[in-house]
């Protein structure tokens, strides 16, 4: 069918004849302009997924300049949903959009958005594709389209026209591929059953696999049908698993693949497979308590690797998940939490969020929290204070579960907390003489403070702090005292305390706002309270200043170093 020369395809054309649409050294504002004024002339026409793809080419136009791309993505976004809306939208039209904005939303991933905010809204758009694929499947008789639809991918192509046409390969579609020129696009978009399993909707994928069990005739999808069952069932988990690592370390490229046009990545035997190896090994921890330390170790060996090359969130956030329980039952706790929640915060920003990120940092804080508070004799309250919480905060993790945290939760008790806090406490001094991050000190201090049930305690840092870091109300021996305290890590310099005694002397020059008070103290103490010592250079500067407040203002400091602490 000839266009009119100037129709928005015919345009579109000319402008794809003079220039490619990818990013180059700046960004071209001009042609993203020519984009907008073809995509505008598309949606007059109700021709609002080529009015989109338009614009989604203005985002590659746009590159290197955030505002305007996201102006490009919001647009492109609007004309995608108005042709999923529109009054009798073509099915196909409709997955093709939201395909197009699961691209968009990856190639844009962590530049234009937070990455936790994007991974739920690309994992929301997963479940629309699938809900749309699944309708799709179910609504026809053609047993080829059904298994593409449900199992395999779809190849759909378009003309900018409203036609649509589709080819259903016998291999499965992998990834996100598209090909063509400015006069049509084909797009290779997977079935309802990968994007239920990458939406997190596992009941619905195996519904599918129930459906159509004769269309799963590759490693890849036999590996995949596998591990729902482990997902869905705790009992089966840890053979599932294994058989699921053993079908997908067999995906190889096939000869059919490449005759259909299909490419093939590794990712099912480099990343997936390992994956379902190391929950196999987790996942036998119920049935063999006794061999946790083995499991796990073996976990960490089968997952060397997936650091790099293909990645995915879930696949780190296990990967941490057991590598902090190992050594948790070694005795490093603490250490191992904190290195895990960075590792963790590192990797959001880097490759984007997964589902039970916030589940595994609550679980690293509890962590973290218990190795603080444990003193003295712990292992008598190992199970009903803080590692207790830590304990069920595991097994909210979907990834491990509570059966797993159930099974080890001996181990932790007998051989992680009550060998490590023997008669030797010279690790307190090690443990809190490490932190070198101030905030993380306030907590640990503050919850020193909570554990003598104060009538009141909170950190305050903040611009209005003055001086108090934390503050805490308590009665001793029928006297009420407010303590402030004033917070530094590491030793105190000559520099440092020229900086801390003006926050100190902020310390009674304003007052705590008495509404936080249930009762008016009867006297004020301001405390510089540190993990280290006072170095030789500041003990005299230091001497003279306390004498001088004491003497001159009437008013009582403390210092309390590391050994106080401890102490």
């Amino acid at each position: 069918m000839s266009q009119p020369d100037d129709s928005p395809k015919q345009m579109f054309m000319e402008l794809s004849a003079e220039r490619p649409f990818y990013g180059g050294d700046r960004p071209d504002l001009v042609t993203v302009e020519r984009l907008r004024k073809i995509a505008d002339n598309w949606g007059e026409v109700g021709a609002h997924f080529a009015a989109g793809y338009a614009l989604s080419q203005g985002i590659m136009c746009a590159w290197g300049d955030p505002e305007v791309m996201a102006s490009c993505l919001a647009t492109a976004v609007q004309e995608f949903q108005k042709a999923i809306s529109a009054p009798g939208a073509p099915a196909l039209e409709q997955a093709a959009s939201v395909w197009m904005c699961l691209v968009e939303f990856g190639t844009t991933r962590g530049i234009l958005f937070d990455s936790a905010e994007q991974s739920a809204i690309y994992r929301s758009l997963q479940g629309d594709l699938a809900r749309i694929l699944s309708k799709l499947g179910n609504n026809t008789e053609d047993i080829s389209a059904r298994f593409g639809f449900l199992v395999r991918g779809v190849i759909l192509t378009t003309d900018f026209e409203g036609n649509w046409s589709t080819t259903f390969p016998e291999v499965e579609i992998r990834g996100q591929a598209r090909s063509g020129g400015a006069d049509q696009l084909t797009l290779y978009i997977e079935s309802a059953f990968r994007y239920f399993i990458d939406s997190g909707d596992y009941v619905a994928a195996n519904g599918i696999a129930s459906q159509c069990p004769e269309a799963f005739t590759t490693p890849g999808l036999r590996g995949w049908r596998a591990a729902l069952v482990g997902l869905l069932s705790q009992d089966e988990a840890a053979n599932r698993f294994a058989e699921a690592a053993t079908e997908l370390a067999a995906d190889e490229p096939i000869e059919e693949r490449r005759q259909a046009g299909i490419s093939w990545d590794s990712s099912n035997r480099d990343l997936w497979s390992k994956y379902f190896s190391a929950r196999s090994f987790v996942a036998e921890i119920v049935r063999s308590p006794t061999r946790a330390d083995e499991l796990l170790h073996q976990a960490q060996e089968t997952l060397t690797g997936t650091e790099s090359g293909w990645i995915h969130p879930q696949v780190t956030c296990f990967r941490i998940l057991v590598k902090v329980l190992s050594q948790v039952l070694q005795g490093d706790g603490d250490g191992a939490a904190s290195r895990a929640k960075t590792a963790l915060v590192q990797s959001r920003r880097l490759f984007g969020s997964d589902e039970y990120d916030e589940l595994i940092i609550d679980f690293l804080d509890h962590v973290r929290q218990a190795f603080y508070e444990l003193r003295r004799d712990p292992a008598s309250v190992v199970l009903s204070t803080g590692v207790g919480d830590a304990l069920a905060a595991l097994g909210r993790i979907p990834l491990v579960g509570p059966d797993v945290a159930s099974a080890i939760t001996p181990l932790v008790a007998q051989r992680t907390f009550a060998g490590f806090f023997d008669r030797d406490r010279s690790w307190m001094h090690r443990t809190i003489e490490s932190i070198g991050d101030e905030r993380t000190f306030q907590r640990l201090i503050l919850r020193l403070m909570q554990g003598r049930l104060p009538l009141y305690a909170q950190i305050r840092q903040g611009p209005l702090e003055y001086g108090k870091d934390i503050a805490v109300l308590v009665e001793d021996n029928g006297i009420v005292v407010l303590q402030m305290y004033q917070v530094k890590v590491g030793n105190i310099t000559v520099p440092v305390w020229r900086i801390a005694r003006a926050e100190l002397e902020e310390i009674f020059q304003v007052e705590l706002p008495k509404v936080q008070l249930s009762v008016e103290p009867d006297r004020r103490e301001g405390v510089l309270i540190f993990n280290g010592h006072l170095n030789p250079s500041v003990e005299g500067p230091v001497t003279g200043w306390l004498d001088e407040q004491r003497r001159d203002h009437g008013r009582s400091f403390f210092i309390m170093h590391l050994d106080l602490i401890v102490d």
